[in-house]
C-alpha cells in the first residue's frame, strides 16, 4: 500500500485474515498441491525472518499468511500449533515459533465477495464454482484487466469438470463458444483485429459524421479541394488523339497527384 494505513476501499477487497491486520506489508505463501506441512511453515518463518532482517522492516509492519488450498485432515491444529479465530477458515499460530503466522484454508473461508478471489483456487469444486459466480456478480472480476484475465484463465483450466457434469445442449455449446470468442476479442490488440478487414469494410460501419470526428473544418475542406482537383484530371484519354499529348497528360497527372499528396 502507498498510504500509512489501509483505506476502507482497500480493505473491502482483502480476504478474511488479511483485512484484519494493520501491518503495511503482507507476506503470503500459497500452497496448492503441497498442502499444510512443517516444511511449509518453516519456509514461511524463514521468509519472514530474512524479509524483516535484510529489509530492516519492523516486525509489527509485516504480517505472515500461509494460504492452503487443500484442507488438512485430523487434529492438525494441535499438531502444528494453530487455533481457530472468529473468522471461519482463518487460524492463528499459538506457539512461540508460529505466533506470527496465520493460516487461511480456502475451502473453509466464508463465501463473501472479498474472499472470492482466493477461493477461486479452492480444491473443493462447490467452493470454487461459487467463488467464480461471486466474482462475476460482485464486479470484482472487472477490477482490472489482469484480474479479468486471471479469472478467465482459471475458468478454462477448471472447465473440464464442468463439461463432464453438465448437459451439453447445442445452445450451451454455442454459449461456450461465444464466451471464448468474446474473451479473445476483448484482449486482442486493436491493430490485430483491424488487420482482418479492409478499410472500406471498417468505415462502412460508421455514419459520415462519425468518420469525420476529430477532423477540423480546414482539414475537411482541404481534402475536398484535393479530391475535386484530382477528379478534373480523370479525363477520358480517348479524347486525346495525339500520342505526344497523351504522354504530356500522363506526366502532368503524375506530377500533380504527387504534389497533392506530398507531406505539407
Amino acid at each position: 500500500r502507498d498510504s500509512l494505513e489501509w483505506t476502507e476501499e482497500q480493505r473491502r477487497w482483502l480476504a478474511d485474515g488479511l483485512r484484519h491486520t494493520n501491518a503495511g506489508q503482507l507476506l503470503l505463501e500459497f500452497k496448492y498441491t503441497e498442502g499444510l506441512t512443517f516444511a511449509a511453515i518453516r519456509q514461511l518463518i524463514a521468509y519472514d525472518y530474512f524479509y524483516c532482517e535484510v529489509g530492516k522492516r519492523p516486525l509489527d509492519d509485516v504480517a505472515c499468511f500461509l494460504i492452503v488450498a487443500r484442507t488438512p485432515q485430523g487434529d492438525w491444529g494441535d499438531k502444528f500449533g494453530f487455533t481457530a479465530t472468529e473468522w471461519p477458515g482463518v487460524y492463528q499460530g499459538s506457539e512461540i515459533f508460529t505466533k506470527r503466522i496465520k493460516i487461511l484454508l480456502l475451502n473453509e473461508l466464508e463465501p463473501w465477495p472479498h474472499n472470492a478471489p482466493l477461493k477461486c483456487f479452492a480444491t473443493k469444486r462447490k467452493e470454487r464454482d461459487a467463488a467464480f459466480a461471486t466474482m462475476n456478480s460482485s464486479g470484482l472480476e472487472h477490477l482490472s484487466t489482469s484480474t479479468e484475465k486471471l479469472v478467465n484463465g482459471l475458468r478454462r483450466i477448471f472447465m473440464s469438470h464442468t463439461l463432464q457434469v453438465e448437459e451439453l445442449t447445442p445452445d450451451r455449446v454455442m454459449e461456450l463458444g461465444q464466451e471464448l470468442m468474446d474473451a479473445v476479442l476483448k484482449y486482442a490488440p486493436l491493430e490485430k483485429i483491424l488487420s482482418y478487414h479492409k478499410p472500406d469494410e471498417i468505415l462502412n460501419q460508421y455514419q459520415p459524421e462519425q468518420r469525420l470526428a476529430g477532423l477540423t473544418k480546414e482539414q475537411i475542406e482541404a481534402y475536398l479541394k484535393k479530391a475535386k482537383l484530382t477528379g478534373i484530371l480523370h479525363l477520358s484519354v480517348d479524347t486525346l488523339k495525339d500520342t505526344k499529348l497523351k504522354q504530356k497528360y500522363f506526366y502532368l497527372q503524375k506530377v500533380f497527384i504527387n504534389y497533392l499528396f506530398m507531406p505539407q
